[in-house]
């Protein structure tokens, strides 16, 4: 029995169904076998799934997009099917300065391990950003900043990530102790040696 006739049982059983769901995230996520599901992956379909799969991956497009079609969606207010290509571009691409995400054409938008401290979080772009347009990220991503997101964006920004682009990062609160940065510098580095990501 094929894939298509699976999805059309009115009531498969739990192997035919791991079999569609796992037919399903590999057409997502653009993998060949089970063996190349890691956990990252499972995590973010388990918690977007086929809900809000399709939302970031039109976040992750806008991204990407050119300036021009950005501009295009800007300049036509009337249209009934706008997207806010513009608006969120400029959220999207200075959440991704902070994500050290760079705008590639295949970009698989993997980022297994991230660290951010307050106080970059709140000397950044994106930061100014969401406080600029606060009334309007309701409109466009559904989600709204928690209350004290001036003194405290860790919160959403971790949000954010999630809901919008379907990335997990780990963030900390700010601490002037460099030596307890260095030592989660160290502990990072540590950690990715002995699984040998710098291979």
């Amino acid at each position: 029995m094929n894939i298509g006739e699976l999805k059309n049982l009115a009531e498969p059983t739990l192997e035919q169904v791991a079999i569609i769901i796992l037919d399903d995230i590999k057409q997502k996520y653009h993998i060949s076998s089970a063996k190349e599901l890691d956990e990252l992956t499972l995590n973010h379909y388990k918690k977007h799934g086929r809900k809000n799969f399709d939302t970031s991956i039109e976040n992750r497009e806008i991204f990407l997009s050119p300036d021009e079609v950005r501009l295009e969606d800007y300049r036509n207010g009337s249209n009934a099917n706008k997207q806010y290509k513009f608006e969120k571009g400029q959220h999207l691409d200075a959440c991704c300065e902070l994500l050290d995400i760079k705008k590639e054409p295949n970009n698989g938008f993997d980022v297994n391990f991230i660290q951010l401290w307050e106080n970059e979080v709140k000397d950044s772009n994106w930061y100014m950003l969401i406080i600029r347009n606060w009334s309007i990220m309701k409109r466009l991503y559904g989600i709204t900043p928690n209350k004290d997101f001036a003194e405290n964006p860790l919160p959403f920004l971790k949000t954010f990530c999630d809901e919008v682009f379907g990335i997990s990062c780990l963030v900390r609160a700010d601490t002037s102790d460099i030596k307890a940065r260095d030592e989660a510098r160290d502990k990072l580095i540590k950690e990715h040696k002995k699984n040998d990501i710098y291979r």
